[in-house]
This record gives structure tokens, sequence and C-alpha cells, in this order.
């Protein structure tokens, strides 16, 4: 079944995934690989799934990146468009990206 819904980044997301895949880089090569790979898979995950996960602020879902890495996604609906807010490490302050 093809998927209904568009995806688009904030720019403030596509930077946040850039600077945790560097600094993933910087420890190891291959984490920064796997850091990506797990994103990617994320997100198809929401792009099939859309609605699983649970809604943190107001229209925002958060879907965790995965156990090993403590990221996590934010994103909202929009019509037929999934719009990635945030992409950022569990020990940050929330606010920051609910300013976006």
């Amino acid at each position: 079944m093809p998927n209904k819904y568009s995806l688009v980044f904030l720019k403030e997301a596509e930077y946040d995934i850039q600077d945790a895949f560097d600094w993933y880089q910087q420890k190891n090569e291959k984490l920064g690989h796997q850091f990506m790979t797990e994103v990617e898979n994320q997100i198809g995950f929401i792009l099939n799934y859309p609605l699983t996960s649970p809604i943190k602020h107001k229209t925002y879902r958060q879907a965790r990146v995965a156990k090993r890495f403590p990221f996590s996604i934010i994103y909202t609906i929009l019509n037929q468009e999934i719009l990635i807010i945030s992409v950022f490490h569990a020990s940050r302050n929330p606010k920051n990206w609910k300013n976006r």
C-alpha cells in the first residue's frame, strides 16, 4: 500500500540530524552511520504509521530513534504532510523545539 503522506523537514531538524551525525562520527565512524540508519528507520516507520507515536505537546508527536541513541523525533501531521520539527537529544530541554 503506497504511503499517503509526504515528508518535510524544518531546516532546524536537518541541522539537528547533521550535528548528531557529526558528533557520533567523531567518536566512531561506525556510530555515525548506525545513528543515521536508526533515524532513517524511524522516519520510515513514522511515514507508515504516523498516528502510533504519542502526542507530547499540543499536536506534536514524539518517536524515539532507538534505545541505543537517546534521541527523539518530534513531528506533527498537517493534512497529508508529516512535518519533522526536531531531532533532539533526551538530555536537552524540550522547550528548545517548542519554539520552532
